[in-house]
């Protein structure tokens, strides 16, 4: 009778401790010969996030077109005149080569600014570069020749030199009048640069700031065939053709490992400074040689957005450089700011404002006419 009672007692207590982790089902008796419990706990899933991201970094078209227009000067009419007809601009001093690319505001070079495509995605992407001659007038355009024939002594015609720099530490490439330059490499995604964080809206894969990605450097450099007093008449009537580069994408096919000679940097930083790449900003068009990065419209009357991948904050000024301001008029959410519709209410049509964004940890300017 004793050893009932304390067997009792004992299954009585662990059944107590195991309540605090499951509900008692329905009593058991511990004197019955055989039995059986159970018990069934539910499943939950903590979410799903997406981790494809397509993403490349590409010259905008009107940053192209500034950065890759050139001058000729053959008969030295620049250096002749210390550049009296371009007060305020600075030119190469020592080894010019007669072509000029502007590269700042008030400066021009003998080689352009560096362009950049870069894959910021978590795919791997096979890119073609292509370069080549855009024709001016027939039968009077300056024939594009090597490096060599345009810079060798005593002339007998005035030539034309564009090299095509494509890849890190790159040999140009001679532009000519027939053939274009096309160059392809495939920039592999760089898998360490994304995580999974957690924020306001929840889980998220994201970049990691500081990242570095695998990208196509492309410049140019340029000379022209230099006319003594005696040789001027070989440029008359002559006319300049211009060069276009193109440049398309699409993720890489299975086992493609393309580079055709260039040489990947896989040291690139996302950025926008000077003549490189930049990131689109929708309704704002890049421009360069300016204070400010971007231009856009505000229609009195209808708000305005404007997004960008890694937009975080902007303020307002009346000035580019004067001191910026938070608005509750101009407001950023996921990826965007709005100019409300109210805003500027009582400024003139073709006044203008200025909006800093921040994107990525950068601050780019947006000058704003107001219409």
């Amino acid at each position: 009778m004793n050893t009932k009672r304390i067997l009792a007692v004992a299954l009585s207590t662990a059944m107590v401790f195991g309540s605090t982790l499951t509900a008692f089902a329905t009593e058991l008796d511990p004197t019955a010969a055989s039995g059986s419990g159970t018990g069934t706990g539910a499943g939950t899933s903590e979410g799903y996030v997406g981790t494809t991201i397509t993403k490349v970094l590409v010259p905008t078209e009107e940053s192209v077109a500034a950065g890759i227009a050139f001058k000729v000067d053959p008969q030295g009419l620049i250096a002749g005149t210390d550049a009296a007809a371009y007060n305020g601009y600075t030119f190469p001093e020592s080894n010019d080569t007669g072509v000029y690319f502007q590269t700042g505001a008030k400066e021009y070079s003998n080689e352009s600014g560096t362009f950049y495509v870069a894959n910021e995605g978590t795919g791997d992407v096979t890119f073609t570069i292509k370069v080549e001659k855009v024709a001016n007038t027939a039968g009077s355009d300056i024939p594009f020749d090597s490096k060599a024939n345009v810079t060798a002594a005593n002339p007998s015609a005035v030539k034309l030199y564009i090299g095509a720099l494509i890849g890190k530490d790159a040999t140009a490439t001679a532009v000519s009048d027939d053939t274009a330059v096309e160059k392809k490499a495939v920039l592999e995604a760089v898998s360490e640069n994304f995580d999974f964080d957690y924020g306001a809206d929840g889980y998220e894969f994201v970049t990691l700031s500081g990242s570095k990605w695998n990208a196509v450097p492309i410049k140019f450099e340029g000379a022209v065939t230099k006319l003594g007093v005696a040789d001027a008449e070989l440029f008359k009537d002559k006319t300049v053709p211009g060069i276009k580069l193109t440049y398309s994408w699409a993720a890489k096919a299975s086992g493609d490992s393309t580079t055709s000679g260039v040489t990947i940097d896989d040291t690139f930083e996302d950025s926008a400074a000077g003549g490189e790449s930049t990131l689109t900003i929708s309704n704002a068009t890049k421009v360069t040689g300016q204070a400010w990065d971007y231009t856009a419209t505000f229609r009195k009357g209808t708000a305005l957005t404007m997004a960008a991948t890694g937009l975080t904050e902007a303020t307002w000024s009346k000035t580019v450089d004067g001191s910026y301001a938070t608005s509750s008029n101009i407001t950023v959410s996921n990826g965007a700011v709005t100019i409300a519709a109210s805003n500027w209410g009582s400024a003139n049509a073709g006044d203008v404002r200025f909006i800093k964004v921040k994107i990525s940890g950068t601050d780019y300017i947006i000058k704003i006419t107001i219409a």
